[in-house]
């Protein structure tokens, strides 16, 4: 799987990122199931116009706070420059862009510089990792991302899902059909699609209104590595007055490189719920991990 979630996906089943991946099965040892990878057959059904937003595949099994709490899985590297990049996309400035040509994720300042470079004439316009051409139509690069899908890719679903909640690239705006493609993508372990799905159920635009799948689903966007829902649900706890799940949930949000996070420690702190001393060690963690994203091309590239 080539999505952003490739390195250690959630369970959909029990939340877990025990998963184990080979060429026909996904294997989740947090809950001893296995799950057949979708077939070409299969995933192309979505394209049938069925409604699927009501059946969430989720099915709502508790998620332990041993699975809740553990420590996120790794940040995933951009596949030219190797440095890591943010679970949640647009983070510190950090753009992720995914190329359906090969399926890889690759950091917005290496695409900026070969992009110069192409526009400089020293380099054919083509993907920067795989070398295949860039799309001409936007007809094309759906097509693409629909190759993708039928390979299982969760980050190539969730994209089309994308396309259609925006009405881009060829495709109508159709939210229904986003939401048929978040909650496959979900069921591949996209943390990504867990959001988006949680937000809807937590707004009610398009699916019905429901606090506790959005709850849940916000947890298995965490347990994915996404730092904003993490941090989301320190904040949800808060104002439950459960301060000391609060403060776990920011403290792993913090330590990820999450700034708002650690601001939400900074208030723990004046309120007498973390010391300065384990603060600090936080603070050290959170710096460590926003510095270990840092880089030239990369700070150029957010700066146009």
């Amino acid at each position: 799987m080539g999505s952003s979630n490739s390195t250690m996906p959630a369970c959909a089943e029990c939340g877990g990122n025990k998963v184990e991946i080979s060429s026909t099965t996904k294997k989740c040892t947090s809950c001893d199931k296995k799950n057949n990878n979708e077939t070409k057959e299969d995933l192309s059904s979505m394209d049938s116009g069925v409604d699927s937003t009501n059946a969430d595949i989720s099915k709502m099994k508790p998620v332990s706070d041993e699975i809740l709490f553990q420590n996120p899985p790794p940040k995933e590297d951009c596949q030219i420059c190797f440095l890591p990049m943010p679970h949640c996309a647009s983070l510190w400035d950090v753009e992720k862009m995914y190329k359906p040509c090969c399926g890889k994720m690759l950091c917005t300042g290496c695409f900026a510089a070969s992009w110069d470079e192409m526009c400089q004439g020293n380099m054919k316009r083509c993907c920067p990792f795989c070398m295949v051409p860039m799309h001409n139509s936007p007809e094309e690069q759906v097509d693409r991302y629909k190759k993708r899908m039928e390979l299982g890719d969760s980050y190539a679903i969730f994209m089309l899902g994308d396309m259609h909640r925006q009405g881009v690239s060829g495709l109508p705006k159709d939210m229904n059909k986003a939401m048929e493609y978040y909650f496959r993508a979900a069921e591949l372990g996209s943390s990504m699609a867990h959001y988006n799905i949680a937000n809807e159920y937590y707004f009610g635009k398009v699916i019905e209104k429901d606090m506790e799948k959005a709850i849940y689903h916000v947890k298995l966007a965490a347990i994915g590595g996404h730092e904003v829902s993490r941090h989301n649900l320190g904040t949800a706890e808060a104002n439950n007055g459960n301060m000391d799940r609060a403060i776990k949930h920011w403290i792993i949000a913090a330590k990820s490189g999450y700034n708002a996070a650690l601001k939400s420690v900074q208030g723990a702190v004046r309120a007498g719920y973390v010391s300065r001393d384990e603060y600090m060690s936080i603070l050290s963690e959170c710096q460590s991990a926003y510095d270990s994203m840092r880089s030239e091309q990369r700070d150029k590239a957010a700066r146009t």
